[in-house]
């Protein structure tokens, strides 16, 4: 079986880390499986190295192209091909094609909403009407859907009603989507990354863990109200500064998604710069990243897939919400009071009061992983259900 995961990519950490977390599954539950990506994401060395193949086909993400360029594709492959190969020195090679492959996966993560406009979707409904000419099952694994614009509805229901499978990660998603089309190719099910193990990772004692992450994310910026967008930056500094003043922690200011974040990084680290307590950090492995974010103390994130890195391993996380979908997540493992809809400093102390004596820290690891023990029978019963599709 010859199976493609689009919607990944390796310039976001945790657009990364769902690569490696759906090959780990897929070399699980379907043993045989060949694994490829398209050559347009990375090097050929970097797509080797991750377990995959390169595709021998043009294939864009769905979403850094406008429709027009992403259709030139399937309409010229060639010379799609001699276009990359000249201008991006994207190597082209092997004999499978588009048209061999059997199953699709699509891990977009969160491209399919009102927040990110026409274009992800509408490449997407091009890439399923392509595929499906060869009778090639597409599957979308867990990721966050909607809410969607009217000019969107009529494009996600042809997805919808073309796709084999369609997996929300949170009711929220999963309530936008029936809401459109009431089919039961429509399932809920936990993100892939919180079953990913990292073999080596710190356990979820917490008690020699001396130091907590701070993973800041440029979305609060250009993604929110105007409360986080006033205060985001302020509200991190109060709280680095909380936690250096009420515990004897060091603070790691974590890089997750190298290019976008690392203004904000800086700016936080300039402010501490001269406290050898605080520290940046930058970490391209996601796996490694994952483990880092594990043997913390406790994490206060910006990012998605931070927060499922630290919740994941039973890691308490203070989260900071642009989307439903931090809400949902939270929901998940039961602590939504660690979500914070606004900047509220008093809160966030409060919340950081309950985290430093060992004693609650230690219950709330207790209660994360109670959950975790859920999430991976979760995570059973919807790989039972794919193996229904594709067999």
């Amino acid at each position: 079986m010859k199976v493609l995961v689009v919607g990944g990519e390796f310039s976001n950490k945790g657009a990364e880390l769902m690569i490696h977390s759906v090959k780990d599954q897929i070399s699980k539950y379907l043993p045989d499986a060949e694994l490829y990506l398209s050559p347009t994401l990375a090097k050929k060395e970097r797509i080797l190295k991750s377990g995959y193949s390169p595709l021998n086909f043009p294939l864009f993400h769905v979403g850094y192209k406008k429709p027009s360029t992403f259709n030139l594709s399937f309409k010229y492959p060639f010379l799609m091909k001699t276009y990359l190969g000249l201008k991006n020195g994207t190597s082209f090679s092997g004999p499978v094609s588009l048209k061999d492959i059997d199953v699709v996966f699509d891990i977009s993560g969160y491209a399919f909403a009102e927040k990110w406009g026409m274009k992800p979707i509408t490449n997407l409904l091009s890439l399923i009407k392509e595929v499906k000419k060869n009778n090639t099952k597409y599957i979308f694994l867990p990721q966050a859907f909607g809410p969607f614009s009217a000019g969107q509805l009529p494009v996600i229901e042809e997805c919808i009603e073309s796709a084999d499978l369609m997996v929300a990660r949170d009711k929220s998603s999963f309530d936008y989507l029936k809401s459109v089309v009431n089919s039961p190719k429509i399932k809920q099910h936990p993100d892939i990354t919180l079953s990913f193990s990292t073999t080596s990772a710190a356990d979820s004692k917490g008690a020699e863990k001396r130091y907590c992450c701070i993973i800041p994310n440029v979305r609060m910026l250009d993604k929110t109200g105007d409360a986080w967008k006033n205060d985001y930056v302020s509200f991190l500094l109060d709280s680095i500064k909380y936690i250096l003043d009420h515990s004897t922690l060091d603070v790691k200011i974590v890089n997750h998604s190298a290019s976008d974040d690392l203004e904000l990084v800086n700016t936080l680290f300039d402010s501490f710069k001269d406290n050898k307590r605080v520290s940046t950090f930058l970490e391209l492995d996601p796996v490694l990243l994952k483990k880092v974010l594990s043997g913390s103390y406790f994490n206060i994130a910006s990012r998605f897939h931070a927060v499922a890195s630290s919740l994941s391993k039973s890691v308490p996380c203070i989260m900071t919400s642009w989307s439903h979908k931090y809400q949902e997540l939270a929901g998940e493992y039961n602590v939504r009071n660690f979500c914070l809809a606004l900047p509220d400093k008093e809160q966030i102390h409060g919340l950081i009061d309950q985290l430093i004596p060992e004693e609650s820290n230690q219950q709330i690891r207790k209660e994360l992983l109670d959950i975790n023990i859920q999430v991976e029978q979760k995570n059973k019963k919807m790989w039972n259900q794919i193996l229904e599709v594709v067999s």
